[in-house]
């Protein structure tokens, strides 16, 4: 009879950690705002996390902490440096956050005395979630002011409804967290980094890795060239550090069929996390895109689908783009929960039977999980039907848990970026439903709305402070062999520290600096309503967009490809095939895909296991680092060159 394991926990929320993680964070909410409103580049330049398309954890500011601390010879724990680095990587895309809740109480009064349309939305709105007087914001335009005392009641609302929707994904992923990181054990590519640095701390040395760091030179002078393209560009500047545009290859493609042109954007940093994922997920990858961005054009043009230069993913019988972007992600949401039933039943009985509320020690008592999940998306739904919402907040609170835990999916899985677009799924069955499009009317409002701070409206579902961002923590914890408790505890913590310090910090700086000097589109985008735009109009103010009934059929493809896929792997071990490839929509990924799909098979094949494990991994993870390492010291120092108070 087999005994059940039992796990030694460390501590991994310290005083120490807590310490360093205050400051540390404080700095990076005022440097990394900067560096997106008033430089213009979307990287976390105090940790150098956004490298590639997704963001990944600070592997450069990782290996720097580790580093430190042991020329101290204090080395933090494994446990430690998990929750240090986990937390800082939780808070670092808070631009994205502090821009989109900034929008109601500055941005829509603002642009509503340009804007007819905003100003009729305006009329659907109650007061005390807007302020209806655009006087009371144009200092945050002009600067030299501080926030006005007009303004704070909405600061305070508009905080309320952050913590909200970053409860929501903090929960929805602790109860996710048993099975994606305990049950399934999903490889979360994008952790991998971390985990090896903190392995070799502990181990040996930081300092004695010869193979990582070849790999730490290669990428700091990867990491030059990047910066140096911002101050003199040697190739198309583009705003996503480390991301270079192939025209050439564009052009060889587009000269044999104008339908082949694509986002030809080749990432480092995403080839070597691909390198790093398991093989079936580079391989399919490599498999789908090759077949749909290559081969498929010429078949559509070829049988007259679509007219020469039309975009077969998007025109045509078969919309292939359409179906990964928006409907893969739901469906990957879909059959997780299907196929993991017994896992969330099992997870359910315990929480709310007896004993619910304790747990092994060191564990997350399953009732704080279930408990937090349930209690905010009640406080969600009784906040949104009481302001007007439609009875259809209940269709958004469903879809929102299959996309979310989609797009967590990808992540998990593949390492790679999951977009800010699938939730958009949301608008066209929601919208399909309203009794009348546009539905001009505060329920009709209300009811976007409501999907809108519960998705995170247009950006945040690719921002950190996501589900996806929380169980990457969790999986870094669980590697690591930190608490669970206090994995789950400093999170909160983290949260609690954006909203109360972080929000009302760069709000202030910006109405000290001025938003006319501050010229990222993510940042003024929001001053312009851009959001709102997106989602509270939708259906409401401007005439929804429905699904036609080419786009339904593929939603049904997708539903159906997912599940046959998830059942064929989980049915035969020889079947490579992985569902999450599917969710690839972009020449992007296949120019990141295949070059590490064939120089793991190499590896694997000529070299062996062992030689990917001794060789292969600290050589990659060693890039990684020195790509972040020359990110966080190049681009922070470009931020106090060119920001708006340099």
């Amino acid at each position: 009879m087999s005994k059940t394991e039992v796990v030694k926990y460390e501590k991994g929320l310290t005083t120490r950690v807590l310490i360093l993680f205050f400051i540390l964070g404080f700095a990076s909410f005022i440097v990394n705002a900067f560096t997106w409103y008033g430089v213009g580049i979307t990287l976390e330049p105090f940790y150098g996390g956004r490298i590639g398309a997704p963001i990944y954890m600070p592997f450069g500011f990782a290996w720097l902490i580790l580093l430190i601390f042991e020329v101290m010879k204090k080395k933090l724990t494994p446990a430690e440096a998990a929750i240090l680095i986990g937390l800082l990587f939780l808070i670092s895309d808070s631009p994205f956050l502090f821009a989109t809740y900034m929008e109601y109480i500055i941005g829509l009064p603002h642009a509503s005395t340009t804007n007819a349309k905003v100003a009729e939305l305006l009329t659907l709105m109650p007061s005390f979630l807007v302020p209806k007087d655009p006087t009371l914001v144009e200092s945050a335009y002009t600067g030299g002011a501080g926030i006005p005392g007009a303004l704070i009641p909405y600061l305070a609302f508009a905080m309320f409804l952050m913590i909200i929707y970053l409860l929501y994904q903090f929960f929805l992923a602790t109860v996710a967290r048993e099975q994606f990181v305990k049950v399934e054990k999903l490889p979360f590519p994008g952790v991998v980094p971390v985990v090896e640095l903190t392995k070799i701390s502990k181990i040996s040395s930081i300092t004695e890795n010869k193979i990582l760091y070849l790999g730490i030179i290669l990428g700091f002078l990867n990491s030059l060239i990047t910066t140096l393209n911002y101050i003199t560009p040697m190739f198309p500047v583009f705003f996503a550090y480390g991301q270079i545009y192939f025209r050439a290859w564009h052009d060889f493609w587009a000269g044999l069929n104008p339908s082949t042109r694509d986002w030809w954007m080749f990432i480092m940093a995403d080839t070597a996390v691909f390198y790093l994922a398991p093989l079936d997920v580079s391989a399919t990858s490599t498999i789908w895109l090759g077949i749909m961005t290559l081969i498929y054009p010429f078949i559509a043009v070829g049988a007259g689908w679509v007219t020469p230069g039309k975009n077969p993913g998007w025109t045509g019988p078969f919309q292939w783009r359409f179906m990964s972007l928006y409907c893969v992600p739901l469906a990957l949401g879909l059959w997780s929960l299907i196929f993991g039933y017994k896992v969330y039943i099992g997870s359910l009985k315990k929480a709310f039977g007896k004993g619910g509320g304790v747990a092994e020690e060191g564990e997350i008592p399953p009732l704080w999980a279930w408990g937090g999940l349930i209690g905010t998306l009640l406080i969600w739904l009784i906040l949104w039907l009481g302001i007007g919402a439609s009875g259809l907040v209940i269709l958004v609170a469903i879809l929102s848990i299959f996309i979310t835990l989609g797009q967590a999916r990808v992540f998990a899985e593949t390492g790679q970026w999951a977009s800010s677009a699938p939730p958009y799924m949301t608008r066209y069955l929601v919208v399909g439903a309203f009794p009348e499009n546009p539905w001009k009317s505060t329920a009709g409002w209300a009811t976007m709305a409501s999907a809108s701070h519960l998705n995170g409206g247009a950006y945040l579902t690719q921002a950190s402070h996501s589900t996806w961002g929380s169980l990457q923590i969790y999986n870094l914890g669980y590697a690591t062999k930190t608490k669970p408790k206090d994995v789950f505890v400093g999170q909160l913590l983290a949260y609690l520290f954006m909203v109360i310090i972080g929000f009302p910090v760069v709000m202030s700086l910006v109405f000290s600096i001025g938003a006319n000097k501050l010229g990222n589109t993510w940042f003024v985008s929001r001053l312009v309503a851009r959001n709102s735009k997106v989602w509270d109009m939708y259906g409401v103010i401007n005439k929804g967009g429905l699904l036609p009934t080419e786009r339904i059929g593929m939603f049904v493809l997708a539903l159906i490809l997912v599940g046959l896929l998830w059942f064929l792997r989980t049915k035969y071990a020889w079947f490579f095939i992985t569902p999450v490839a599917l969710f690839f929509y972009s020449g992007m990924w296949f120019l990141s895909a295949a070059p590490a799909f064939i120089l793991k098979l190499i590896t694997l094949k000529v070299f062996g296991v062992k030689a990917y494990e001794k060789y292969g991994v600290p050589l990659a993870v060693g890039y990684l680092v020195g790509l972040s390492f020359g990110a966080f010291l190049g681009v922070t120092l470009l931020t106090f060159y060119k920001a708006p108070w340099a």
